[in-house]
């Protein structure tokens, strides 16, 4: 059961209690995905940059018109905390020595300009003071694996303020008074973080402060624009070290979260009329959510969705 690729293109078309309005090639539109699930529910399903970034469309409320859930990949709250990250044997170590936690070997690897730069994404996303001791600096530094510092370098300091699609999606269930509900635990996924290699996030980390990361999220917001997840997954492709890695990290972080998704994403389809926002990441490839699911017998199509102005 096989449809059109979700490329730009107009599907009118009424669901159960969803209206999915027509619109001129001409208007501000949002792509997204209509996914009919066996039984006949419709659901949209929508994928997400998660960090704010310029040029990205953004949907307004409407998408939530007629939806009787929000689904999303993770709830901070919910479910048991992950296992603490550990501090490494060496940091440890030179902290006895000096009183203050030393660096890890792969913060040594580290420039003055890239800790400088990681210093600023702490300040700017954590709340840290200018100019002030950063005890929480030392702390990442001196962490036994990358990961935490390649998820602080990843969010890149927002000068404008803006809003990530997950934040003005959670804004408007709220406002209808919508629950999310998640598609994994924290404590499910933290394993699977961990068994990415630490090359793989040091070079992440690294990537995240050049000119190669703008241009990257550039890209990916005009592929989210026009509906292509295809030239999305090249873009994050280009990020990689090599394809080895690519293909790794993709399997451990995309394809097998997928797979473990697919019965709560099922049940959800199967009730109908939720909104599902996912790490785009997610969405193309032989193992991404939109082939798993008409492997399933879902019917997944492009649909679009009214822009919220000035998002």
């Amino acid at each position: 059961m096989r449809c059109a690729k979700p490329v730009v293109s107009l599907v009118i078309s009424l669901g159960a209690c969803f209206f999915w309005p027509a619109y001129a090639a001409s208007d501000a539109v949002v792509p997204a995905l209509r996914v009919t699930a066996p039984n006949g529910q419709k659901s949209v399903l929508i994928g997400s940059i998660h960090i704010g970034v310029e040029g990205l469309r953004q949907p307004n409320a409407s998408i939530f018109k007629g939806a009787r859930s929000y689904v999303v990949e993770q709830l901070p709250e919910e479910g048991p905390p992950a296992e603490p990250r550990k501090l490494s044997t060496e940091a440890l170590v030179a902290g006895m020595a000096s009183g203050q936690p030393g660096l890890a070997k792969w913060a040594q690897q580290l420039s003055p300009q890239e800790l400088m730069g990681l210093k600023e994404r702490l300040r700017c996303n954590g709340g840290v003071p200018p100019n002030q001791p950063d005890e929480a600096f030392k702390l990442v530094l001196a962490m036994e694996r990358p990961l935490t510092a390649a998820e602080l370098a990843i969010r890149r300091c927002s000068l404008t303020g803006k809003k990530s699609r997950d934040e003005l999606l959670a804004q408007y269930a709220k406002a209808n008074g919508i629950r999310a509900s998640s598609l994994e635990l924290n404590a499910e996924v933290e394993p699977r973080r961990l068994s990415v290699p630490d090359r793989i996030y040091l070079h992440q980390l690294r990537v995240a402060m050049t000119a190669k990361q703008e241009q990257a999220l550039n890209d990916a917001a005009e592929a989210l624009n026009r509906g292509d997840y295809d030239a999305l997954r090249e873009v994050l492709r280009r990020l990689a070290a090599n394809q080895a890695d690519f293909e790794l990290y993709e399997r451990l972080m995309i394809a097998n979260r997928n797979g473990a998704w697919m019965s709560k994403l099922l049940a959800h389809l199967a009730v109908g009329n939720a909104v599902i926002n996912v790490g785009a990441a997610h969405l193309p490839g032989k193992d991404g959510l939109i082939q798993m699911l008409r492997d399933r017998g879902c019917v997944v199509e492009p649909v679009m969705l009214p822009e919220e102005p000035g998002s």
